[in-house]
């Protein structure tokens, strides 16, 4: 009988759902890595052999989410340059839906982790960094486009815009996707993208 094939890439990906989905079930403090391998299919001797401890483990599973985030919003928004692709990445960020919501759940307790833990700050600030990256990138075309209304700061903005995005994401938590969350949310968004524009 031949060995069985282990596809590890889809494994780990796996493990990865796994840490979502108990992440949003029970909150990542009680997140245990026997719990993850449950939820996952997997012996803890198995998980074990994936990552080496729960830090790894929960560092791989942010960096999956903020990749997946990234290349939905990139795809969904291909073909959309300055104004129009700030609008989309804006209203792409916020926890509208319940896809996105539990993206603002497992990214604000992986905040919360970063608070006391160096390692996971380290890999935060780095996503931090590519949004911004990203966003400066848009907000020039929008300048170079003239869509832009004098005196527009990139640097505020991008700062405005995350705060937005964060204070959103912490809502949507403590007072669920209700009709007045998701107006009030929506008429943020919609002032703050009035403000920039020419």
């Amino acid at each position: 009988m031949a060995p069985k094939i282990v596809d590890h890439e889809a494994r780990r990906e796996a493990v990865h759902e796994a840490v979502w989905r108990v992440i949003g079930r029970v909150g990542l403090d009680a997140a245990s890595t026997r719990e993850i391998a449950r939820e996952a299919g997997l012996s803890l001797g198995a998980l074990n052999h994936y990552f080496a401890d729960k830090d790894e483990l929960l560092i791989s599973a942010h960096e999956l989410g903020f990749r997946r985030a990234r290349e939905r919003i990139l795809e969904t928004g291909r073909g959309k340059r300055g104004l129009a692709a700030l609008r989309h990445a804006l209203f792409e960020s916020l926890p509208l839906d319940e896809e996105r919501l539990l993206e603002a759940h497992v990214d604000i307790s992986f905040a919360a982790h970063a608070v006391t833990n160096p390692r996971m700050a380290a890999v935060r600030r780095e996503s931090h960094a590519e949004v911004r990256r990203l966003l400066y990138g848009v907000l020039g075309e929008a300048s170079a486009a003239g869509e832009l209304r004098d005196g527009v700061d990139a640097e505020r903005t991008v700062d405005e815009y995350l705060t937005l995005v964060d204070g959103a994401s912490v809502d949507a938590l403590m007072y669920g996707l209700t009709t007045a969350y998701r107006d009030r949310q929506v008429a943020l968004a919609e002032a703050f993208l009035a403000r920039l524009a020419a």
